[in-house]
């Protein structure tokens, strides 16, 4: 992950995919493609990702980089995860 994160970085959903031996195999998350920073009204956010081999645990996580918004606030509502067939 890249740690020079800018003075505002935008809010973000991530989904993580862990093995049977509890390592974390890959990441999959809208912080490139949904660029939200600062005030605004509410966004619908998708994606599309491809589960990696050897995933055993899919982890969602949702949040707001803290330190460098200096108390920003960021909400979340109805996250979900849809199995596509391909």
């Amino acid at each position: 992950m890249d740690q020079t994160c800018p003075l505002r970085a935008t809010a973000w959903i991530a989904i993580q995919f862990w093995s049977a031996s509890d390592s974390l195999i890959g990441v999959a998350s809208t912080q490139v493609a949904y660029d939200i920073k600062g005030t605004s009204d509410w966004r619908h956010v998708n994606g599309t990702f491809s589960v990696p081999d050897g995933t055993t645990r899919i982890l969602t996580r949702a949040g707001i980089h803290t330190p460098q918004n200096a108390g920003g606030t960021a909400w979340f509502d109805d996250i979900s995860l849809v199995r596509i067939s391909t």
